[in-house]
């Protein structure tokens, strides 16, 4: 306690706020764990696909893992007793996008592939270009400004893609004055979440919402839009 002369007052000293590390070796425990989690996942029959797994205690009682498919926490839950294993399971559901138009017309045009083609089992690469209508200048953009949802004949969401776990790399390409501008292509694997579990041969719909890509100091939204999408056998 420390005395403060003169004014009549004690200072108390305040509790401090002890925050206890994990140990070398408990950590080493959690992280073990943690894989042990993730291979389960990733090895189940279950059409869902793993984006993550933590843990903050220092005994790993509050273990967590994140999956995106069509699954309950039940169902991931049972997969992992089988292996000795508890976590919470949380899950990422689709991103039920809706059709909608860009906000306002910008420097650039999309340019859309009339229909696009892949084998079954396989993986769809989606082509994105622009035609740049203004001057040179700089697009920057990457995996964090898309999310898509693969539609059946019958409007039914078989994939997805949704919110970003891990910061996603970004590109930036060079477009020219008023011509062509290429951009980067995602790919969209072409199975229930899981690649043990491929989409059968026949149509389907790729819907995309593209947005917040940088070009000239603003951030371009280009709404949600539809590509026809054909599996072949």
């Amino acid at each position: 306690m420390l005395s403060l002369s003169g004014c009549g007052m004690e200072a108390t000293s305040r509790p401090q706020l002890v925050v206890q590390r994990p140990s070398l070796a408990q950590e080493l425990a959690c992280k073990n764990r943690m894989e042990q989690v993730m291979h389960v996942v990733q090895g189940s029959d279950l059409p869902m696909a793993f984006r993550s797994s933590g843990y903050s205690k220092a005994d790993c009682s509050d273990l967590f893992v994140t999956v995106a498919g069509f699954v309950t926490p039940a169902e991931v839950a049972a997969k992992l007793s089988k292996a000795d294993l508890q976590a919470t399971v949380k899950i990422i559901p689709p991103p039920q996008l809706q059709l909608a138009a860009p906000s306002a017309p910008g420097p650039l045009q999309l340019r859309l592939p009339a229909r696009l083609t892949a084998r079954h089992g396989a993986q769809l690469v989606v082509p994105l270009a622009f035609f740049n209508t203004g001057a040179a200048s700089d697009l920057t953009g990457g995996e964090s400004n898309y999310d898509y949802e693969l539609l059946n004949t019958t409007g039914q969401t078989v994939s997805y893609r949704g919110i970003n776990i891990f910061t996603p790399s970004a590109y930036t390409v060079k477009c020219p004055a008023k011509s062509e501008c290429p951009f980067f292509p995602f790919r969209v694997p072409l199975n229930r979440m899981n690649e043990r579990l491929p989409l059968p041969a026949g149509e389907y719909t790729l819907r995309v919402r593209l947005k917040d890509l940088d070009f000239e100091r603003q951030k371009l939204d280009f709404g949600v839009f539809d590509i026809p999408v054909t599996i072949t056998p």
